[in-house]
């Protein structure tokens, strides 16, 4: 068990942040020109700084064949081989490995690189078990960007099932099932289903917590759940929780600001959505959102500066937001 924890907090580490949205809230996906893939190939060659790989996973939805990817290794990379450490010299020609990455200003910076089936005999059967739930894994994320939701789960269980340490596939069953429930027709099933994704996200959390790792959309997640839920006050504690832990997240601060306009704390709120437009000024529907809870406390003026500053960073949003219109038609009162 010690060195199954030890294998989850070696990777797990790098993996915070990769959860997919819920639809209610939109929860974090990895941010703008950031965005966490991962891939499987042959090792083609490698170096101190560099890793090129032959693989035949699609590349960016363009096309299907073998394709040479390079990534660049840096002194953050995990090289794995089972739960042991590897240099990059010590990958060889030949090697399938598994390649989990992010892009960053066009370039693919690997974030874990774990050495699979070439090596899968030489590991133990608890390492073997665990390099093929990072395998379903994979496959679960590949069915989930194809939209293939329901056809992930059996891949998920099967990583958690092999690996009942793998925090990041509790998260992301989560993400099936809260999916999964905004489908369901029947009230009794579609409760019956967040619960069972609250359940997952409460594993990640309990359990990651004992260890040191916390995830910001874990908490954002399940803050989702517990609104939809109609539990607003535990609701409130893991929107806080995931801005605790990443005060830059977006999405929570305005899921909380919504939860705080509903149970009436427009004061939070407004707080909440000005840090918001702090982090992203050029999104107009922030300011449209701001200048609801002004116009609400009759701070007309306040009201009209956001509306215009809305509706100039983007006028569709007129449609949505018709009170906008209104409030700019009324001269300002001083």
């Amino acid at each position: 068990m010690a060195r199954q924890w030890h294998q989850c907090a070696t990777l797990l580490i790098v993996l915070i942040g990769t959860a997919m949205p819920l639809r209610e809230s939109q929860a974090r996906l990895p941010r703008a020109g950031s965005e966490t893939s991962v891939v499987s190939g042959t090792v083609q060659s490698t170096s101190a700084d560099e890793l090129v790989l032959a693989t035949n996973e699609e590349s960016s939805g363009a096309h299907q064949g073998l394709v040479r990817l390079t990534f660049v290794l840096t002194s953050a990379t995990q090289l794995l081989w089972g739960t042991q450490r590897l240099a990059a010299v010590e990958l060889h020609h030949g090697d399938v490995v598994m390649v989990r990455f992010d892009e960053r200003s066009g370039e693919k910076i690997a974030e874990a690189v774990w050495a699979l089936v070439a090596r899968a005999q030489e590991l133990s059967p608890a390492q073997t078990a665990e390099a093929e739930a990072e395998a379903a894994y994979a496959r679960a994320n590949r069915m989930l960007e194809t939209a293939h939701v329901r056809e992930a789960l059996p891949h998920l269980d099967r990583a958690i099932h092999l690996h009942p340490g793998f925090l990041s596939a509790y998260s992301r069953r989560g993400f099936v099932y809260a999916t999964l429930a905004a489908l369901e027709e029947d009230h009794v099933a579609q409760l019956r289903t967040r619960e069972r994704a609250l359940a997952d996200y409460t594993t990640a959390i309990d359990e990651g917590g004992k260890h040191g790792l916390m995830a910001a959309t874990w908490y954002n997640n399940r803050g989702v759940l517990y609104r939809q839920l109609q539990d607003l006050d535990h609701a409130l504690q893991d929107f806080t929780a995931a801005i605790r832990v990443d005060p830059t997240y977006v999405l929570a601060l305005h899921n909380r600001a919504q939860l705080r306009r509903a149970i009436g704390d427009a004061e939070g709120a407004m707080a909440d959505l000005t840090q918001v437009i702090g982090l992203e000024p050029e999104v107009g529907k922030w300011y449209c959102q701001r200048g609801a809870l002004w116009r609400r406390q009759e701070a007309i003026t306040q009201a009209q500066r956001d509306f215009q500053r809305c509706l100039t960073l983007d006028p569709s949003l007129r449609d949505q937001y018709p009170e906008a219109s209104e409030v700019l038609r009324r001269a300002p009162h001083g």
